[in-house]
């Protein structure tokens, strides 16, 4: 399916949509400036407050109440009709992997097929291709997801949801940071759900006992807590062909290493931060909300970080499709060839 979420451009609205027996609103919040947090909205429905659950880089509200497909909201004390509540699939038990993407048709079936093999169900495409910016600027310039993709919308393993909303806006990522709380509540039956980019291949050769099952080293690994945060392995991918699965065949790579002059005894420590670029799995009822690196628990359960490759981990074939050579000046000289196998798998084929 495709969807295009309910916008309300004055009051910065991103969508408005219904869910487990409770009304959804939800829109970008952060720091408008220094010191200065954009505060929640007044938003009424039928007398009631919506309020506000979480305060952040995202704002969520959530009302319990009863479906209707228009109803009539009351924001900063003006009355506005006709809005139509947007209405998601239960994807019950699910395994979904969602990701927000712009102008990168070149490589995404490529991540969607070995996503599909690897077990995961559903994949959740945020197309922003409408909007004013982003981080990474890629070597296409136009978009055609809807036609790209129709095989997998009409096979049930794509959704695809419209967001053009901008990535930056005041001091925070936005339009990526709303999206993937859009999909945590809007998809919050699901088993599993994982958060990752284009270019980024979740890493299961370590459990060969699994068979490179996804639900099933998923429920070892997060087991009865509310998710995981795990870490990669940067492949430098530029100059490949994206189209045939070259770019699996790149074997050298490097990992985010303490450097400290003082302290060269520390230089071949990992590095296990935020700022090394960790990406989360999360059981979605579990969870309060994410972050591009994080997460928060919700009630008794706590999230925790895989702080080592030798588990589960995934490959940054960085930065497939994008205008950039390189990362932070590493050199890539060590090598993993856990997923070239994959090449000759997903050629055979055909897709």
């Amino acid at each position: 399916m495709i969807y295009q979420p309910y916008y309300l451009e004055k009051f910065e609205i991103y969508d408005i949509f219904y869910k487990n027996k409770n009304l959804c609103i939800i829109c970008p919040g952060g720091e408008i400036s220094k010191n200065n947090v954009k505060p929640c909205i007044n938003i009424f429905f039928e007398n009631n407050r919506i309020p506000c659950i979480w305060k952040g880089k995202v704002h969520i509200y959530e009302l319990n109440c009863e479906y209707n497909e228009y109803i009539t909201l009351t924001i900063e004390d003006e009355i506005i009709d006709n809005i139509k509540v947007s209405l998601y699939p239960v994807l019950k038990d699910e395994l979904i992997l969602t990701t927000m993407v712009k102008n990168e048709d070149n490589y995404i079936v490529q991540w969607i097929n070995y996503n599909l093999m690897i077990g995961f169900t559903k994949i959740i495409i945020y197309d922003n291709k409408d909007s004013s910016d982003t981080r990474y600027h890629s070597i296409e310039t136009t978009s055609n997801l809807e036609k790209i993709l129709k095989k997998y919308i009409e096979n049930d393993e794509v959704i695809l949801i419209n967001w053009k909303y901008p990535k930056w806006l005041y001091n925070c990522i936005s339009g990526q940071f709303t999206q993937q709380n859009h999909c945590l509540y809007a998809f919050r039956e699901a088993k599993y759900m994982a958060f990752n980019d284009i270019d980024e291949y979740i890493n299961l050769t370590n459990y060969p006992d699994m068979s490179l099952n996804v639900n099933k080293v998923l429920d070892k690994v997060i087991n009865n807590t509310a998710g995981v945060r795990i870490w990669g392995k940067y492949f430098q991918s530029n100059g490949m062909n994206v189209e045939k699965y070259e770019f699996l065949k790149v074997t050298d790579y490097y990992v985010s290493r303490m450097w400290n002059p003082n302290n060269m005894a520390l230089k071949d420590e990992l590095l296990f931060r935020d700022c090394n670029s960790p990406k989360c799995i999360v059981v979605p009822e579990r969870t309060y909300n994410v972050g591009t690196h994080g997460f928060m628990g919700q009630g008794k359960y706590k999230g925790y970080d895989m702080k080592t490759l030798d588990l589960l981990y995934f490959n940054h074939y960085f930065f497939l499709n994008k205008k950039m050579k390189g990362r932070d000046g590493f050199e890539c000289i060590t090598k993993d060839d856990s997923l070239v196998k994959f090449y000759d798998i997903l050629t055979k084929l055909n897709i």
